[in-house]
């Protein structure tokens, strides 16, 4: 019997260049960090799907909430 669970939504969103070298922490932009946080659910430990506009593309993982942004690595 097939599943009916629901797949996730894909965790996209917008970091503006220059992105940072692989294992830095970098926080993710007020208006990007309220979708992700308040829309898309995105919770700690998450991985989240970043994507500059210019053809780069990368994965991070949410470590939490702090001052309105959400800090990721």
């Amino acid at each position: 019997m097939p599943s009916t669970a629901k797949k996730p939504a894909h965790r996209i969103f917008y970091l503006a260049p220059p992105w940072p070298d692989p294992g830095q922490e970098i926080t993710l932009a007020r208006d990007e960090a309220h979708h992700a946080s308040r829309v898309m659910r995105v919770r700690k430990g998450e991985t989240i799907h970043l994507v500059d506009g210019e053809g780069h593309e990368g994965a991070a993982t949410a470590l939490g909430m702090w001052r309105g942004c959400l800090r990721l690595r």
